[in-house]
C-alpha cells in the first residue's frame, strides 16, 4: 500500500510506522554489535534461535553461487528496508552477524521469522573468516551477496519462522538445495 493511495491521515500513519521500524532496527543494530563486542556468542545467541544440525546434504559443501535476494512477502520487505536505512545512519557498517540478528529479531516480534545461517570459509594461512546470513520465505534476506564460498556450519531457526528440508541426498550445489518449507 503506497502514501498515495490513501487518506492524508492514513499515509501519516505508514509514515510513522515506517520510522518506527527504522528506529526499532537502529536500536537493535546498537544493542546487537555491542553484545557481539563484548559478549560471548552463547550469552546472546538466543536470540537468533535454536541452534539446529546442518543437513547431510550440506556437510563440507561451500556455497556453489551467492544466494539471490528476492523479495515477495511484505512483511520482509518493510523489515529489510528499515534495516537498510537504519545501517546508512550509523558511522560504522555493522557485521554480518548483528545485521542477521537484527532481521531476525524484528521478523520474530512480527509473528515471522527467517533461518540465520552461520558459515566459514578456509584462508591459506590464519583463521577461517566467518559469515552469517539471514534467508526467509522469499529467499536470502541479508548476507547473501557476500555468502559466496562459505560453508554452513551452523543453523538457527525460530518456531514461527521457515524450516530448512533435512535431505538425505548429496548434492554438488548447497544453493540447490537450500529450500525452505
Amino acid at each position: 500500500m503506497s502514501p498515495h493511495s490513501v487518506g492524508p491521515i492514513a499515509a501519516a500513519g505508514l509514515r510513522l510506522r515506517g520510522y518506527a521500524r527504522v528506529g526499532e532496527a537502529l536500536l537493535l543494530l546498537l544493542g546487537l554489535s555491542a553484545a557481539q563486542q563484548w559478549l560471548p556468542l552463547g550469552a546472546w545467541a538466543p536470540l537468533l534461535g535454536r541452534p539446529t544440525p546442518v543437513p547431510e546434504s550440506w556437510q563440507g559443501l561451500p556455497l556453489a553461487e551467492s544466494l539471490p535476494r528476492i523479495w515477495g512477502h511484505g512483511r520482509e520487505v518493510r523489515v529489510c528496508s528499515a534495516l537498510e536505512r537504519a545501517q546508512a545512519r550509523l558511522p560504522w557498517r555493522p557485521s554480518c552477524l548483528a545485521r542477521a540478528a537484527a532481521v531476525q529479531i524484528m521478523l520474530r516480534r512480527r509473528q515471522s521469522g527467517g533461518v540465520v545461517v552461520i558459515g566459514l570459509r578456509p584462508q591459506p594461512q590464519g583463521a577461517p573468516l566467518v559469515h552469517a546470513w539471514l534467508l526467509g520465505r522469499s529467499g536470502c534476506l541479508v548476507g547473501g551477496g557476500e555468502a559466496q564460498g562459505f560453508t554452513p556450519t551452523t543453523l538457527f531457526e525460530v518456531p514461527q519462522g521457515p524450516r530448512i528440508r533435512r535431505s538425505t541426498a548429496v548434492t554438488s550445489s548447497v544453493s540447490r538445495d537450500a529450500t525452505l518449507r
